[in-house]
């Protein structure tokens, strides 16, 4: 009887360690399980915002291709300021010369500082 104690005593430590053991690998892999949950609804959640704001992002890009084309920004121009388009005016410019630069005398322009002095000095 004596024996059969001691074996039973023996196996009590490596039952209970095995149970602590098969314990911990269950609450391990229950709080992994509850982890991955939360992770994906997160996920989801961040999937969902991507969504909105790239719906978002492309109603602005309409709007504002729309706000910038040239028919909407002459539209705007005509109704809220009365602009008008007109036929341009041609200019004709003479294709001469203007005459030269005639030197004047410093006894004119006293008032001038020297470096203004466009007078002349022949050389010999």
């Amino acid at each position: 009887m004596r024996a059969k104690r001691r074996k039973e005593r023996s196996r009590l430590p490596l039952t209970l360690a095995a149970a602590a053991v098969l314990f911990a690998l269950f609450a391990g892999l229950t709080a992994s399980r509850l982890e991955a949950a939360r992770l994906e609804q997160l996920l989801n959640q961040i999937e969902k915002n991507i969504k909105l704001y790239s719906d978002e992002e492309q109603k602005l890009k309409t709007l504002f291709s729309s706000l910038t084309s040239p028919a909407k920004i002459y539209d705007n121009c005509k109704d809220q300021w009365g602009m008008v388009i007109t036929k341009p005016k041609i200019i004709y410019v003479p294709a001469t010369m203007p005459p030269p630069l005639v030197p004047s005398s410093r006894s004119q322009h006293s008032s001038l500082p020297s470096f203004f002095d466009f007078s002349v000095s022949s050389v010999n």
